[in-house]
């Protein structure tokens, strides 16, 4: 009894190997034209690249049952481009149904022009197992953009959302410099019978507080000039996405370009008295070092010197403003953090 339910256990479980097998080996119509549309999308995507010249982009395609087969990235960037497609399998040849992809959210950003009837990129390439049909690119902003997909193999029309991110420009940051460039005051101290000047100070390098701009990803700016130079043949919305930098995804754009900044800004304390300028270095999000050019109006005495006698009071010591310049190197965190710290520490 024993033997023959041993053997029946193994009958079952080479029975169930096979079946396994099989399963890994035929992959189904549905997997195969997935697999036949990811082939077509790897093209595809490579043409659009090498066209652009940059990866500021979205491709979608689709399966026949409006499902999607592939794409470049997951998200969409506010004023990057979106390319579609669905994929067409040859068992579809004769079917009178016509896919099609209806945008039914796709928020405009005015002066920005929109070209939704603008061509396809490239014609659709058929062959005996099935093609890509694309349709015409659309430039997006807001929070997400919708579509609906009709004509494929599913009877009911498929809607799909692509979340968007948006782009900016600049951030506001608070920082601090270290340098020797404080404001002075000076005062008399007695030595014997007479008072002598002295310079109260502060002295040697210290801290001073700014508040600033970063320009985001100076370096792209150069990139789009030099891709403008060069007269990229590309027309409506891919000519203007390709020769306009439209500011940082700052989630996703994360490369040694997206980090470096210009800055701009001025003292916190007496912001008429201090001003600086330079470049900035995302070391963490939201966290930059900066080496900027510090323009600071200090004061310094006129006719007298340190150590001479005076004998006038303290407010007659002859002083005058003079502007001082220096390169300094300090770190500032974006304002939302700082005002986060403000308020906890209040």
């Amino acid at each position: 009894m024993r033997k023959h339910a041993w053997l029946l256990a193994l009958a079952l479980s080479l029975s169930m190997t096979g079946l396994a097998r099989g399963q890994q080996t035929d992959p189904g119509p549905g997997q195969d034209v997935k697999k036949r549309c990811i082939e077509k999308f790897g093209i595809w995507n490579e043409v659009i690249h090498r066209r652009l010249g940059h990866e500021r982009y979205t491709a979608i395609a689709f399966t026949p049952n409006g499902e999607v087969c592939k794409n470049n990235r997951d998200f969409g960037v506010a004023g990057d481009l979106i390319y579609t497609a669905i994929y067409v399998a040859k068992e579809q040849k004769n079917d009178d149904r016509s896919p099609a992809i209806q945008f039914t959210k796709c928020d405009l950003q005015s002066p920005i022009p929109n070209n939704p009837e603008g061509g396809n990129l490239l014609p659709e390439t058929q062959d005996g197992e099935g093609w890509l049909n694309h349709f015409p690119v659309r430039q997006c902003f807001g929070t997400s953009a919708e579509m609906r997909i009709t004509g494929t193999t599913n009877p009911d029309p498929v809607n799909f959302t692509l979340p968007m991110y948006e782009r900016y420009r600049y951030t506001l940051q608070g920082g601090v410099i270290s340098t020797s460039q404080h404001a002075h005051s000076f005062g008399l101290r007695p030595d014997g019978s007479v008072q002598r000047v002295f310079d109260k100070g502060p002295v040697d390098d210290g801290p001073e507080y700014v508040a600033s701009i970063v320009l985001y990803a100076l370096p792209r700016y150069f990139q789009t000039w030099v891709r403008h130079r060069r007269g990229a043949e590309l027309e409506g919305l891919e000519a203007l996405v390709a020769r306009t930098y439209a500011g940082r995804d700052v989630l996703h754009d994360n490369g040694i370009y997206d980090r470096i900044g210009l800055v701009f800004g001025a003292g916190l304390s007496n912001p008429n008295d201090r001003f600086v300028a330079g470049l900035s270095f995302e070391i963490i999000p939201g966290v930059n070092g900066i080496g900027v050019y510090e323009y600071a109006k200090l004061k310094e005495l006129a006719g007298v010197k340190e150590g001479d006698p005076f004998t006038g009071t303290e407010d007659k010591i002859p002083v005058r403003e003079v502007w001082e310049r220096k390169v300094v190197l300090g770190v500032s965190l974006d304002m939302r953090f700082v005002m986060g710290l403000l308020r906890r520490s209040s």
